[in-house]
């Protein structure tokens, strides 16, 4: 997609504002934010960027939902990166 960044921020934010109101299990929410996050993807600062305005903007009932998805997602992102870590070690260790 073709979006500017000043639009890819507000996208994102108003992402996540109408996801909230859906009231969707976390599940549901996991699933959307990641068919999402692989349209429109934001660089970190970006990322950090959305989740302050988000903060600031959003009551805190639904910053606690926006903070539990955000966290899931890194956490996950976390233990990918383990594994292909793991998996280029084995691959490394099969050429030598």
């Amino acid at each position: 997609m073709d979006y500017n960044k000043e639009e890819r921020l507000k996208l994102k934010l108003k992402f996540f504002k109408m996801l909230l109101r859906l009231k969707l299990d976390p599940a549901r929410m996991q699933l959307l934010t990641g068919f999402f996050d692989s349209y429109i993807q934001l660089s970190p600062e970006e990322d950090e960027k959305v989740k302050n305005d988000l903060l600031r903007e959003l009551p805190n009932k639904e910053v606690s939902q926006v903070t539990e998805i955000l966290t899931s997602w890194h956490r996950r992102g976390i233990e990918e990166g383990k594994i292909e870590g793991k998996i280029e070690a084995l691959q490394s260790s099969i050429k030598d």
